[in-house]
């Protein structure tokens, strides 16, 4: 039976009205500031950047405090996702001696723990999987706030010129700031939006009709902001996101179906084909796609970085503290610099089981409630959409938005095969009292 609007509506003002989700906001609110905000703060606005520049390690503190104990304590496994993860994050921290700039690297390898410490408090108790399915509902309303806060700032600059759809302007440094924080760059306004636009695709695998419909609108809306943004890894990611969830259909026909009509469209519109060779090209039609916009060289410096130190690393963000402040752009070669051979491991499991996590979970879609049917492939879908991200940015590899998006999702994988395997012990030992009439619920 679906859950109706009405209970839909109780469970979001749930999830957003309680210390867990305050706590968990105290984190987001720590993006875009750092120690620099510490430095002699001036003005109002500069007392409240210096005071968010600490918010995630001030909750990290209450989360110690309110971590329940006894039966009701963790509610993950010591070789689940969440735990290989931490394990990297406190090698990373530990890392962080060996640094050009150990104090610096500290304070980064701080905010990085302080997610994991801080998620402890807020899926355990009572009910990890619905306090794991509050944390995925506020994730996604916090991008999509961003995104949508985002592209209003930068609205003459995403959608001011008449081509903004099919034009080859790249679009970097030129959104101001506001309230002295300096805004994202277009690709980054572009991760963010891609985030609710692979939901909405998500979410419409469930719907019906007007809900349907509802969904599709989202879809178009956050979907026209990626493009206006450029962003190649974007689209890529948003792509394979949408077709992972088309995949997960038992009913294939809207595979081919869409399928068909991409293939329709660029075959017989020269318009489309001109549109996307100006987006697959965007710096011109001489662009060398195998370079990636220059990141085969970064990432050749940065292999150097990590033959200094191949087993431990060389501590948080030892692409900026090595490489003059050079972006690596990509997840696993960070990781390695980070914390080595040794560390690095933790973190690639992580992710590896996480997939497993999720083909498992999603063969008994069938024995879940409504209400974990749509946020399991909600969940698959950003997953999905960030594994691509991986490959040419540095996903949830340090502090960042995106490590605060992946997090929650892992969270709610573990959390929910976990509750799926209690769930067939007592199928398996109600079976000699019942037979073969028991039945199994998450």
């Amino acid at each position: 039976m679906r859950e109706s609007a009405s209970s839909q509506v109780s469970r979001l003002l749930e999830a957003l009205l309680t210390w867990r989700s305050a706590l968990w906001v105290m984190v987001w609110l720590n993006i875009e500031a750092d120690y620099g905000n510490l430095i002699d703060p001036r003005g109002g606005m500069g007392y409240v950047h210096a005071v968010r520049a600490v918010l995630a390690f001030a909750a990290a503190a209450v989360a110690l405090v309110q971590m329940p104990r006894g039966r009701h304590g963790s509610a993950f496994a010591p070789r689940g996702p969440i735990r290989l993860m931490t394990i990297y994050a406190v090698l990373t921290l530990g890392a962080s001696m060996l640094s050009d700039s150990p104090f610096k690297a500290l304070y980064w390898g701080g905010l990085y723990v302080s997610v994991f410490i801080v998620l402890e408090a807020v899926v355990a108790g009572r009910d990890p999987l619905e306090q794991s399915v509050q944390l995925l509902t506020l994730t996604w309303l916090v991008v999509a706030a961003l995104a949508l806060v985002l592209a209003w700032v930068a609205i003459d600059v995403l959608f001011g010129q008449p081509d903004w759809l099919t034009g080859g302007r790249e679009v970097i440094n030129e959104i101001p700031k506001v309230a002295g924080m300096t805004m994202s760059r277009s690709t980054g306004i572009g991760r963010l939006a891609a985030v609710p636009a692979v939901i909405a695709i998500a979410a419409a695998y469930r719907a019906r009709g007007a809900a349907r419909a509802l969904w599709g609108i989202v879809f178009c809306v956050f979907t026209a902001i990626v493009l206006a943004t450029r962003g190649r890894t974007p689209l890529l990611g948003l792509a394979v996101a949408g077709l992972l969830v088309l995949l997960l259909r038992r009913d294939k026909s809207w595979l081919v179906l869409a399928g068909g009509l991409a293939v329709l469209l660029v075959l017989t519109s020269a318009g489309v084909r001109e549109s996307v060779g100006e987006l697959v090209y965007r710096r011109g039609p001489d662009e060398n796609l195998m370079r990636m916009t220059g990141r085969t060289e970064v990432w050749q410096l940065g292999w150097e970085v990590f033959l200094r130190s191949p087993l431990l690393g060389l501590g948080p963000l030892a692409d900026r503290f090595h490489l003059d402040w050079t972006h690596i752009h990509n997840t696993w070669l960070l990781a390695l610099m980070q914390s080595g051979v040794v560390g690095a491991s933790f973190f690639v499991a992580a992710w590896v089981i996480g997939w497993r996590l999720f083909f498992r979970c999603f063969r008994e879609v069938g024995a879940l409630p409504e209400k974990h049917k749509t946020p399991l492939v909600m969940a698959g879908a950003i997953y999905a959409f960030f594994t691509v991200r991986s490959i040419t940015e540095t996903t949830a590899a340090a502090f960042s938005v995106d490590l605060l998006v992946i997090v929650p999702v892992l969270a709610y994988l573990e959390i929910l095969d976990s509750s799926l395997r209690r769930a067939r012990m007592a199928q398996w030992q109600a079976l000699p009292q019942n037979g073969n009439n028991a039945r199994w619920r998450v």
